[in-house]
């Protein structure tokens, strides 16, 4: 075993225990407080379950995304309650969905995003499609994430954590270098809170 491996297992297993001593669960209440925040962040990882949103009022995910100093090109920003909303009615992990979202993208500045609004590397029968707006992208990824990776029924289901998605998203070889980056940059959205 490598160093580096060393090292990431005993972080994983530090943030775990942690987590565990603070009860992390996901605020069901209406109001988002700095424990909620906590148990939010316990649960963004690798193997976070993006099947059920975090419980994050839209008031402080709103404010999360208007403050992250990442999404430079407001991308996420801009579209803040959108996101929150769609969520909310795939009922998927709102981070999770903006880490993908940023990932994939750069933060919205690939040549992809600023020339196709595409920020998750989608593709059709003419190569990377093309969308009208971000907006647009953005609806479009939340429900091809929800009904196609998330679903059971799904073409690409393999399991509701993003190690899982990242098996068939980015295939076996990638798979973790994928959930780590975008288990990283949900957590940057995190950061304001």
């Amino acid at each position: 075993m490598d160093i580096t491996k060393s090292l990431r297992t005993a972080v994983v297993v530090s943030i775990a225990i942690a987590c565990t001593n603070a009860l992390c669960v996901p605020n069901v209440n209406a109001v988002t407080t700095k424990s909620d925040v906590n148990s939010i962040r316990c649960e963004i990882g690798p193997y976070m379950d993006i099947s059920s949103t975090s419980g994050i009022t839209k008031e402080d995910f709103v404010y999360a995304l208007e403050h992250c100093k990442y999404d430079t090109n407001d991308v996420l920003k801009d579209n803040a309650e959108f996101i929150w909303a769609k969520c909310q009615r795939y009922k998927l992990n709102e981070f999770a969905v903006c880490g993908i979202l940023a990932g994939e993208s750069g933060w919205a500045t690939s040549s992809l995003a600023t020339t196709k609004h595409n920020v998750m590397s989608i593709r059709d029968s003419n190569g990377y499609r093309y969308f009208d707006s971000f907006q647009e992208c953005i609806g479009y990824s939340i429900e091809l994430i929800k009904t196609q990776y998330i679903d059971p029924e799904g073409t690409y289901y393999t399991g509701g954590v993003l190690m899982d998605i990242g098996y068939t998203y980015a295939g076996e070889d990638y798979a973790e270098d994928w959930a780590e980056l975008i288990s990283d940059c949900a957590y940057m959205c995190t950061e304001a809170l």
